[in-house]
């Protein structure tokens, strides 16, 4: 009984050394995946525009979504910093029309454009997502980082996207994840 004791206590340590040090090793690039920038990645069902559909692109009736991002929170009493991975997805709520993405900026803690993730618009296809992926790692956006999303609807009758960032972290036997919710912006003048 003591014996298997000892080998449930040596396999519980080796799987969390395991875990640990899979969380602290980070690839630059996984094979397959785009990085438009140094530390993201862009995946999802889309279709850029051309230049001529997008220089027919009515924006009066652009909207725009504000998302709130930590790339890093403050724990414990010394106010350590607790690095977060970010996914931002864009999801096309409805079934039938399509979405048009018409830009994808971040920014830092001071208001700064840190990135812009779209070099066109895009067309995002019924029912589909659009992700952009920021690295555990990358830290510049800071506590205060947020997401502007612009997106033109296609008909009068088409849903708004649900537009969320995913916020998931570890470290050591420690792992926290949330989810913070896009804010469309009203009264905006462009």
């Amino acid at each position: 009984m003591r014996i298997r004791g000892i080998r449930v206590l040596i396999l519980s340590v080796g799987l969390l050394l395991y875990l640990d040090l899979a969380g602290c090793s980070q690839s630059s690039s996984e094979p397959g995946e785009s990085q438009p920038a140094a530390s993201g990645v862009v995946t999802g069902a889309t279709d850029a525009l051309s230049e001529s559909d997008t220089a027919k692109l009515d924006l009066s009736g652009e909207r725009i979504v504000y998302v709130p991002v930590y790339s890093h929170i403050n724990t414990g009493n010394a106010r350590a910093l607790f690095n977060l991975a970010v996914t931002l997805a864009v999801r096309n709520t409805d079934a039938e029309t399509p979405l048009i993405l018409t830009a994808l900026d971040y920014y830092d803690t001071t208001g700064r454009k840190a990135r812009t993730w779209l070099e066109r618009p895009v067309r995002l296809a019924p029912m589909s997502a659009f992700e952009v992926y920021i690295r555990e790692n990358d830290t510049s956006g800071g506590l205060g980082a947020s997401f502007r999303v612009r997106w033109v609807p296609a008909s009068e009758r088409q849903s708004a996207p649900v537009i969320q960032a995913v916020h998931a972290g570890t470290a050591s036997a420690q792992g926290i994840s949330f989810v913070t919710e896009g804010v469309a912006l009203r009264g905006e003048e462009r």
